[in-house]
Order: structure tokens, then C-alpha cells, then sequence
């Protein structure tokens, strides 16, 4: 089963007013059946209207056919042809508007007792009255035998009459009691349904308060836990900025230090270049001057011992400088899983700032002032995003800067070692020199030209110097350039927080 929490604001609004909707349909329904069944003219106004006409027609019983009985007495004593037809017809009208007035009640009068009365008891009593005033009263009338039409006035009308009469009464009595009968249970119906649709409607304003109330503190829950993620993840996106700020200022120290490393190396190199050249020149006036070839062939074999020695120094030095570069290029991948992390952190507030301009649509007017939040978030998101694109693309700059000063520091370093085992041939060959003066010449020709390919060495070794101050250089702009997009990136989210903070639920 979907948990209430599980359930979308939309979907809680929706059910709110589909209940608010249910309950107004069912109360307009009852309302509609009230008035329709009790109303004016209505079913049940059209059944109390049918019989209390029925009753006014019937009651008192004695004058529903008494203008023709009447007329049967009058016709006793009358002897004048043309006043017998006038009464005549006036009886058969009688009649005609009785059988008129009797399928008329037929049709409005409602199914039961009273329509099964009136048409099996009053029916019958009254049609038999009629019969036997036309049938056998009247062929008398007009004649001389007055004792016989007196006698059948009274003896067969009269009873007729009178039986008609207590019929009458019967039907008037029984729809007086429908009457009252219908009426009753007309007020108590009246009374029921008035007393339901009113349970239903507090019902349903219980209901709907009740679940407006749940809507609205779960709306009021879930933009708090909105808020508060959002707040946790611009601490933990600040705390970010705010070591990859440090990570950097020690990084900018380190391209300090290796920049001067790489003046004190090149300077070196350009000593060894010009030792180079005067050791050429030695060893030209060494070569010209073969009488003082055994001092100065002491004194080169000193110069070589020393030259060997900063030789060696100059080994060290790179191999610092090549450790130092190592350092570099891993503090650079340490840059590059802080710009990870960041990347991250601003994909979640990009999400998070998605998920909030949604929930905030949703919510409508009460969501607008959100959903501006949400935009700036994102926006601030983006700009992160960017910011650490340029990160990475710096340091990937560094990373190569340094892999080619990595790559240069090791072929200097290959030259210098090679570099070394020539000055320790050369040493070896000055000894020989020493021992063996007579071929001072052609060995002194040979470290000439040693000599000359050590100078052409240092040179390359000062301009591979040149190309990584360059380059060290650039990392020193890059990261002047990462410390000014981290110090936006702290300021965007100090900003964000500000805002945060002044947005309350």
C-alpha cells in the first residue's frame, strides 16, 4: 500500500477536492430530491392535491348527486310535457358530468385503497342510482298513476339514493384519512432528509477541514526537509570551496618554491655553460702548450674533481626538482578529486534546485516565492558547474606543464649523469695524462671535443629550464585564476545561504 509521505501534493489536493465535490454532489442530490418530490406541484403535492380535490367533490356526501335526486322529486308532480324534458335533460347532464368527474379521479387519483374504493363501492352504488332513475323511474313520469311513480321514488330511487349517500361517506372518510396519512408521513420525509443532508454537509466540512489540515502541514513538513537538504548541502559545498581554497594556496606556494628551484637551476646550467667554454679554452692553450702540460694537466685534473662534484650536485638538485614536480602533479590530482566532488555537489544542488521549482510549481501561488529560490539555486548550481569545468581545465593544464617538465627534468637529469661519467673519463684520461705526458696532444683534442659536446648539452638543458619556468609561470596564473573562481564560488553559496536563511515556513 502507498504510504501517505509517498503520496504527491497534486495527488493530496486532488483527492481534497474530489472529497469537497463528492460531498457537494451528494447534498445537491438530496436538495434535488426534496424539492422535487415535495415541492409545489410536485409528486407528492399533485397525490394531497388529486385527493383533497376528490374529497371536496365528494364531501358532503349528499350533494354529489343530490341536484338529480332532487330532480327526481320534482319530476313526482310534474304534469307539463316540455318541463319534464327541461328536468330530464338536466339529469342526464348530472350524469355525464359524474361519469366526466369519475374518469378524471381515475386518472390523478393515486393507487390504493381509495381509488380500489371509489371504483368498486361509490362507482357501483351511484351508476346504480342512475339506472334506476332513468330505466324505471322515468317511463312513469307524466303519467296518471301517481301513486305508482310515488311509490317508486320512494321505494326505488330514494333507497338508491340513500345507499349512494352512505357509500359517499365511506369514500369521504377514507380520503380524509389518506389525506391526513400523506401529509404525515410528507413532514416526517421532509424532517429525514432535512436532518440528512445537514449530517451531510458537517460531514463533509469535517472531512474537508480535517484533510486540508493533513494537506497542509505535510506540505508545510516537506518544504521544511526541502529547505534544510538545500541548507546541509551549501555547508557541505562551502566546507568544499573552503578546502579546495586552502588546497590551492599551498599548491601556489609549491609553483613558488619550484619557480625559484628553476632560477637556481638555470643559473647553474648557465655556470656550466661558461665552465664548459673556459674548459675549452683550457684545453686549446693546453694543446698548444705541450711544455707545461704536467702542471696544467694537475691543475685540470683539480678542475675536473670539482666539476665533478657540482656535477653531482647538479644530480641532486634535479632529482629534487623531479620529486618536487611529482608533488606537484599529485597535488594537482588531489585538485582534480576536490573539482570531482564539487562537480558533484553542484549536480545535487542542480537536482535538489530541480526538485524544488517542481514541488514549488505545484504548490502554486503559496509556491512562487520558492520557486525564485529554487531558480538561483540552480543557477548558482551552473555556475559552480562551470567554475569547476575552468578548475579542470586548469589543472589539466598544470598536469601537463608538469608532465613535460617531469619528462625534461628527466632527460636533464640523463645528461647530467651522462655528463658525469664523461667528467670521470676525462678524470681518468687527465690521470693518464699526467702518467703518459708524451700523448697529452691527442687525448687534450679528444676532451676538447667532450667538452664542446658538454656546452652544446648545457645549452639544451638552459632552454629546457626556460620552457618549464614558462610553464611553471602558467600554473602560477592558473591557480591565481582557481583562487578567484573558489573565492566566487564561497561568496555564491554565502549568498544562497543568506537567502535560506531568510526563507521561513
Amino acid at each position: 500500500m502507498v504510504g501517505w509521505q509517498n503520496v504527491s501534493v497534486r495527488a493530496r489536493l486532488l483527492a481534497l477536492v474530489g472529497i469537497s465535490f463528492l460531498g457537494l454532489v451528494i447534498v445537491l442530490g438530496l436538495s434535488s430530491y426534496v424539492l422535487f418530490t415535495y415541492r409545489v406541484g410536485g409528486p407528492v403535492s399533485e397525490r394531497l392535491n388529486a385527493t383533497r380535490e376528490f374529497q371536496a367533490n365528494v364531501s358532503p356526501a349528499t350533494l354529489y348527486v343530490r341536484g338529480s335526486y332532487l330532480i327526481c322529486q320534482e319530476l313526482e308532480t310534474e304534469t307539463n310535457p316540455e318541463e319534464i324534458r327541461r328536468l330530464t335533460s338536466r339529469f342526464r347532464d348530472t350524469e355525464t358530468s359524474f361519469l366526466r368527474d369519475y374518469n378524471a379521479n381515475l386518472t390523478r387519483l393515486p393507487d390504493g385503497e381509495l381509488k380500489q374504493s371509489l371504483t368498486t363501492e361509490l362507482y357501483q352504488v351511484t351508476v346504480e342510482f342512475f339506472r334506476i332513475s332513468r330505466d324505471e323511474y322515468f317511463p312513469l313520469v307524466g303519467k296518471p298513476d301517481q301513486q305508482a311513480i310515488s311509490k317508486m321514488l320512494s321505494q326505488r330511487v330514494k333507497p338508491a339514493f340513500a345507499r349512494h349517500a352512505e357509500a359517499a361517506d365511506r369514500v369521504v372518510a377514507l380520503a380524509d384519512r389518506d389525506v391526513r396519512s400523506e401529509e404525515r408521513i410528507a413532514g416526517e420525509a421532509t424532517h429525514y432528509w432535512s436532518r440528512l443532508m445537514l449530517t451531510v454537509g458537517v460531514a463533509c466540512v469535517v472531512i474537508v477541514t480535517g484533510a486540508g489540515w493533513l494537506i497542509v502541514n505535510s506540505m508545510i513538513a516537506k518544504t521544511r526537509g526541502v529547505v534544510g537538504k538545500v541548507r546541509e548541502s551549501c555547508l557541505s559545498v562551502l566546507s568544499a570551496a573552503s578546502q579546495i581554497a586552502a588546497t590551492a594556496r599551498q599548491q601556489e606556494s609549491t609553483v613558488t618554491g619550484l619557480s625559484e628551484m628553476t632560477t637556481q637551476v638555470a643559473s647553474a646550467v648557465r655556470e656550466i655553460t661558461a665552465a664548459g667554454k673556459d674548459l675549452s679554452g683550457t684545453m686549446g692553450d693546453v694543446n698548444e702548450r705541450a711544455n707545461q702540460a704536467a702542471s696544467l694537466a694537475v691543475s685540470g685534473r683539480d678542475g675536473l674533481g670539482a666539476m665533478e662534484r657540482t656535477m653531482h650536485d647538479l644530480v641532486d638538485a634535479t632529482a629534487s626538482i623531479s620529486a618536487k614536480l611529482t608533488s606537484i602533479r599529485e597535488k594537482a590530482e588531489n585538485i582534480n578529486m576536490v573539482v570531482t566532488t564539487i562537480t558533484k555537489v553542484a549536480d545535487q544542488t542542480n537536482l535538489l534546485s530541480i526538485n524544488a521549482a517542481i514541488e514549488a510549481e505545484k504548490a502554486g501561488e503559496f509556491g512562487r516565492g520558492f520557486l525564485v529560490i529554487a531558480r538561483e539555486i540552480r543557477r548558482l548550481a551552473d555556475q559552480t558547474a562551470v567554475a569547476t569545468l575552468d578548475i579542470e581545465s586548469l589543472v589539466q593544464l598544470m598536469q601537463t606543464a608538469v608532465a613535460a617538465g617531469v619528462m625534461q627534468m628527466d632527460k636533464f637529469s640523463n645528461e647530467v649523469r651522462t655528463s658525469v661519467a664523461r667528467v670521470g673519463e676525462i678524470n681518468t684520461q687527465t690521470g693518464q695524462i699526467i702518467a703518459e705526458v708524451a700523448g697529452l696532444s691527442d687525448r687534450f683534442q679528444h676532451v676538447n671535443n667532450g667538452m664542446r659536446d658538454q656546452q652544446t648539452g648545457a645549452g639544451q638543458i638552459n632552454e629546457a629550464m626556460g620552457s618549464m619556468t614558462e610553464n611553471i609561470h602558467r600554473t602560477a596564473a592558473s591557480l591565481v585564476e582557481f583562487n578567484a573562481a573558489t573565492k566566487q564560488l564561497r561568496d555564491s553559496i554565502e549568498q544562497l545561504n543568506i537567502e535560506l536563511a531568510g526563507f521561513k515556513v
